[in-house]
């Protein structure tokens, strides 16, 4: 069979209806599975982010330094410091950033920093303030990679992303005098990025570990730490509420457009099929416990309009068929709901196959190479557009026929004259 006409039969969708709806049935239990495994494992089934849940931020002020060239480098640099933070025993604190946001431009350019909760406010307070002097030290100072001889008599520190330009040489000199250290000589590189001392005698284990912060340079002009403040699970309920009946009242605005487009059973089958998409969408976060955020309710309206959009089209040219079929007889037989909507879906199939492959290409190609920030966005999209097509091509269409079958005379036919200016043409 030829490619271009692998679509050109009949697959009878409808007749098929317990294989239709067994696929949905498996994602769902599989999903309840998995939820259960997070829940012992991880300690919650849903990974909600703090967008439903609570949490804090801080804010990272970097100024000019941060650029579209330094932004990844500063990015991970404040996520690995807050992800690896450590208490005085040594332990994590098990801090995961739900999202990081650049925000600013210029002189007050800078990254936001948002985290879950974990533990009470007063364990909270401390976290913070650790967090806040953790991510100052790390970057508002350029730390050298020191290097002693095996003599203990001379060391080089290197700086990868500073220039030793101006008095540092004398500056140095002094500090490490301070520090006990006889200081024979000092030199800094011709690339300015490096510094050689020579001792005047062998520096002890103490000195040696002494060196690297005294050659630590501050960067006076670097940016400052600060707290963003609290999200707190009041606030957080009432985002989660408001996402609820955003929901709610879109498929009740998309029941009532359909109704009055189409007719009721329509409305019916294209809500089920959509109630069908949110649930997918969520089960698929859920196998694979991606966060689950504001961004991800965006990513729902936006497939809501997606398949909406698609199931439309395939009512639309059902009514077509309806108008053309009415009355008819195949095989000796009236034709049914099942066969207009079989055939509805055969003359539509390749526009949404191709409609929905475009879309996808991009997509994937957005949480293939974009920012984190947008691929927590485009991976519920690619869900919900493989959730919105099944949909749309299979399950709206079936029940669409199995509720016509059920409530005989519900889907009226149309005025003979109308149905033989069709046939005419």
């Amino acid at each position: 069979m030829k490619f271009n006409r692998l679509f050109e039969q009949d697959f009878k969708i409808v007749e098929n209806k317990k294989k239709v709806f067994a696929a949905p049935v498996i994602v769902i239990v599989i999903a309840i599975i998995a939820c259960i495994v997070y829940h012992f494992v991880m300690g919650s089934a849903f990974n909600l982010g703090m967008d439903f849940t609570g949490g804090y931020s801080i804010s990272v002020t970097l100024g000019n330094k941060l650029t579209d060239e330094t932004y990844d480098t500063y990015r991970n640099l404040a996520v690995d410091i807050a992800e690896g933070l450590k208490d005085d025993e040594g332990n994590d604190y098990g801090i995961k950033v739900s999202s990081v946001q650049r925000q600013g431009d210029a002189d007050t350019a800078g990254l936001l920093l948002k985290y879950k909760s974990v533990g009470t406010e007063e364990e909270m307070e401390t976290i913070n303030e650790k967090l806040n002097a953790a991510l100052s030290d790390s970057m508002f100072f350029f730390r050298p990679t020191v290097t002693f001889n095996d003599a203990k008599t001379e060391f080089t520190a290197v700086y990868d992303n500073y220039l030793l330009v101006g008095d540092y040489a004398y500056s140095f000199e002094t500090r490490l005098k301070e520090a006990g250290l006889n200081v024979s000589s000092v030199n800094v590189s011709e690339d300015k990025k490096s510094v050689k001392v020579a001792l005047a005698a062998a520096a002890s284990d103490e000195n040696v570990a002494s060196v690297n912060e005294i050659m630590t340079i501050a960067d006076n002009y670097g940016g400052m730490v600060s707290d963003g403040g609290q999200t707190s699970s009041t606030v957080s309920s009432e985002i989660l509420k408001s996402a609820l009946l955003a929901v709610s009242v879109a498929l009740l605005l998309m029941l009532v457009y359909i109704i009055i487009r189409f007719e009721l059973l329509s409305g019916i089958a294209a809500v089920l099929a959509l109630l069908h998409d949110i649930i997918i969408m969520v089960c698929f976060m859920a196998i694979f416990h991606i966060e689950i955020n504001s961004t991800f309710i965006a990513a729902l309206i936006t497939i809501l309009g997606y398949s909406i959009n698609n199931t439309i089209i395939i009512f639309d040219r059902a009514r077509e068929n309806i108008k053309f079929y009415a009355n008819k007889r195949i095989n000796g037989k009236l034709v049914k709901p099942a066969y207009i909507a079989n055939k509805s879906v055969q003359e539509t199939i390749w526009r949404s196959i191709n409609t929905t492959l475009t879309t996808l290409i991009m997509i994937a190609m957005v949480a293939i190479i974009g920012v984190t920030d947008i691929r927590i966005f485009a991976l519920p999209i690619i869900f919900g557009l493989l959730a919105g097509t099944y949909s749309s091509v299979f399950l709206a269409p079936t029940i669409w026929a199995l509720l016509a079958k059920s409530f005989p005379g519900t889907i009226k036919a149309p005025k003979a004259k109308r149905a033989v200016a069709k046939a005419d043409k």
